[in-house]
């Protein structure tokens, strides 16, 4: 069951979906945590990770408005880092990391597997 609820997440991250995808995508990662990084979180942290993971989730599919020129309708979004990449393209994600002292940045350098039957 998801720790953080969509309006906690819109309270942190300003967006206009529902977030509730991304928290669970979040809550999937953030309940392995502990035995994939080898740590013992408790339940206060694991709740801040998954409220930034699932903000930086969010934030993917619902990029910040950050100007917008209303004589000829040029809109510009900031969708992350351009250097950086994974959770640590964004502010939420990098809180998210910060949070779980660096396993979610680790999480993301390990190889995807597929394996066939």
């Amino acid at each position: 069951m998801a720790r953080v609820t969509d309006a906690e997440v819109k309270a942190i991250k300003a967006v206009s979906i529902d977030t509730t995808p991304f928290i669970d995508a979040a809550n999937l990662i953030v309940s392995d945590i502990n035995s994939k990084c080898g740590k013992s979180f408790d339940e206060t942290r694991l709740t801040q990770i998954e409220l930034y993971l699932s903000a930086h989730y969010a934030g993917t599919f619902a990029p910040e408005l950050v100007s917008e020129k209303f004589e000829n309708g040029t809109n510009v979004y900031h969708v992350g880092s351009s250097s950086l990449s994974g959770v640590m393209s964004d502010k939420y994600g990098q809180m998210a990391n910060m949070l779980s002292e660096g396993c979610l940045a680790e999480l993301d350098k390990s190889p995807a597997t597929v394996d066939f039957l």
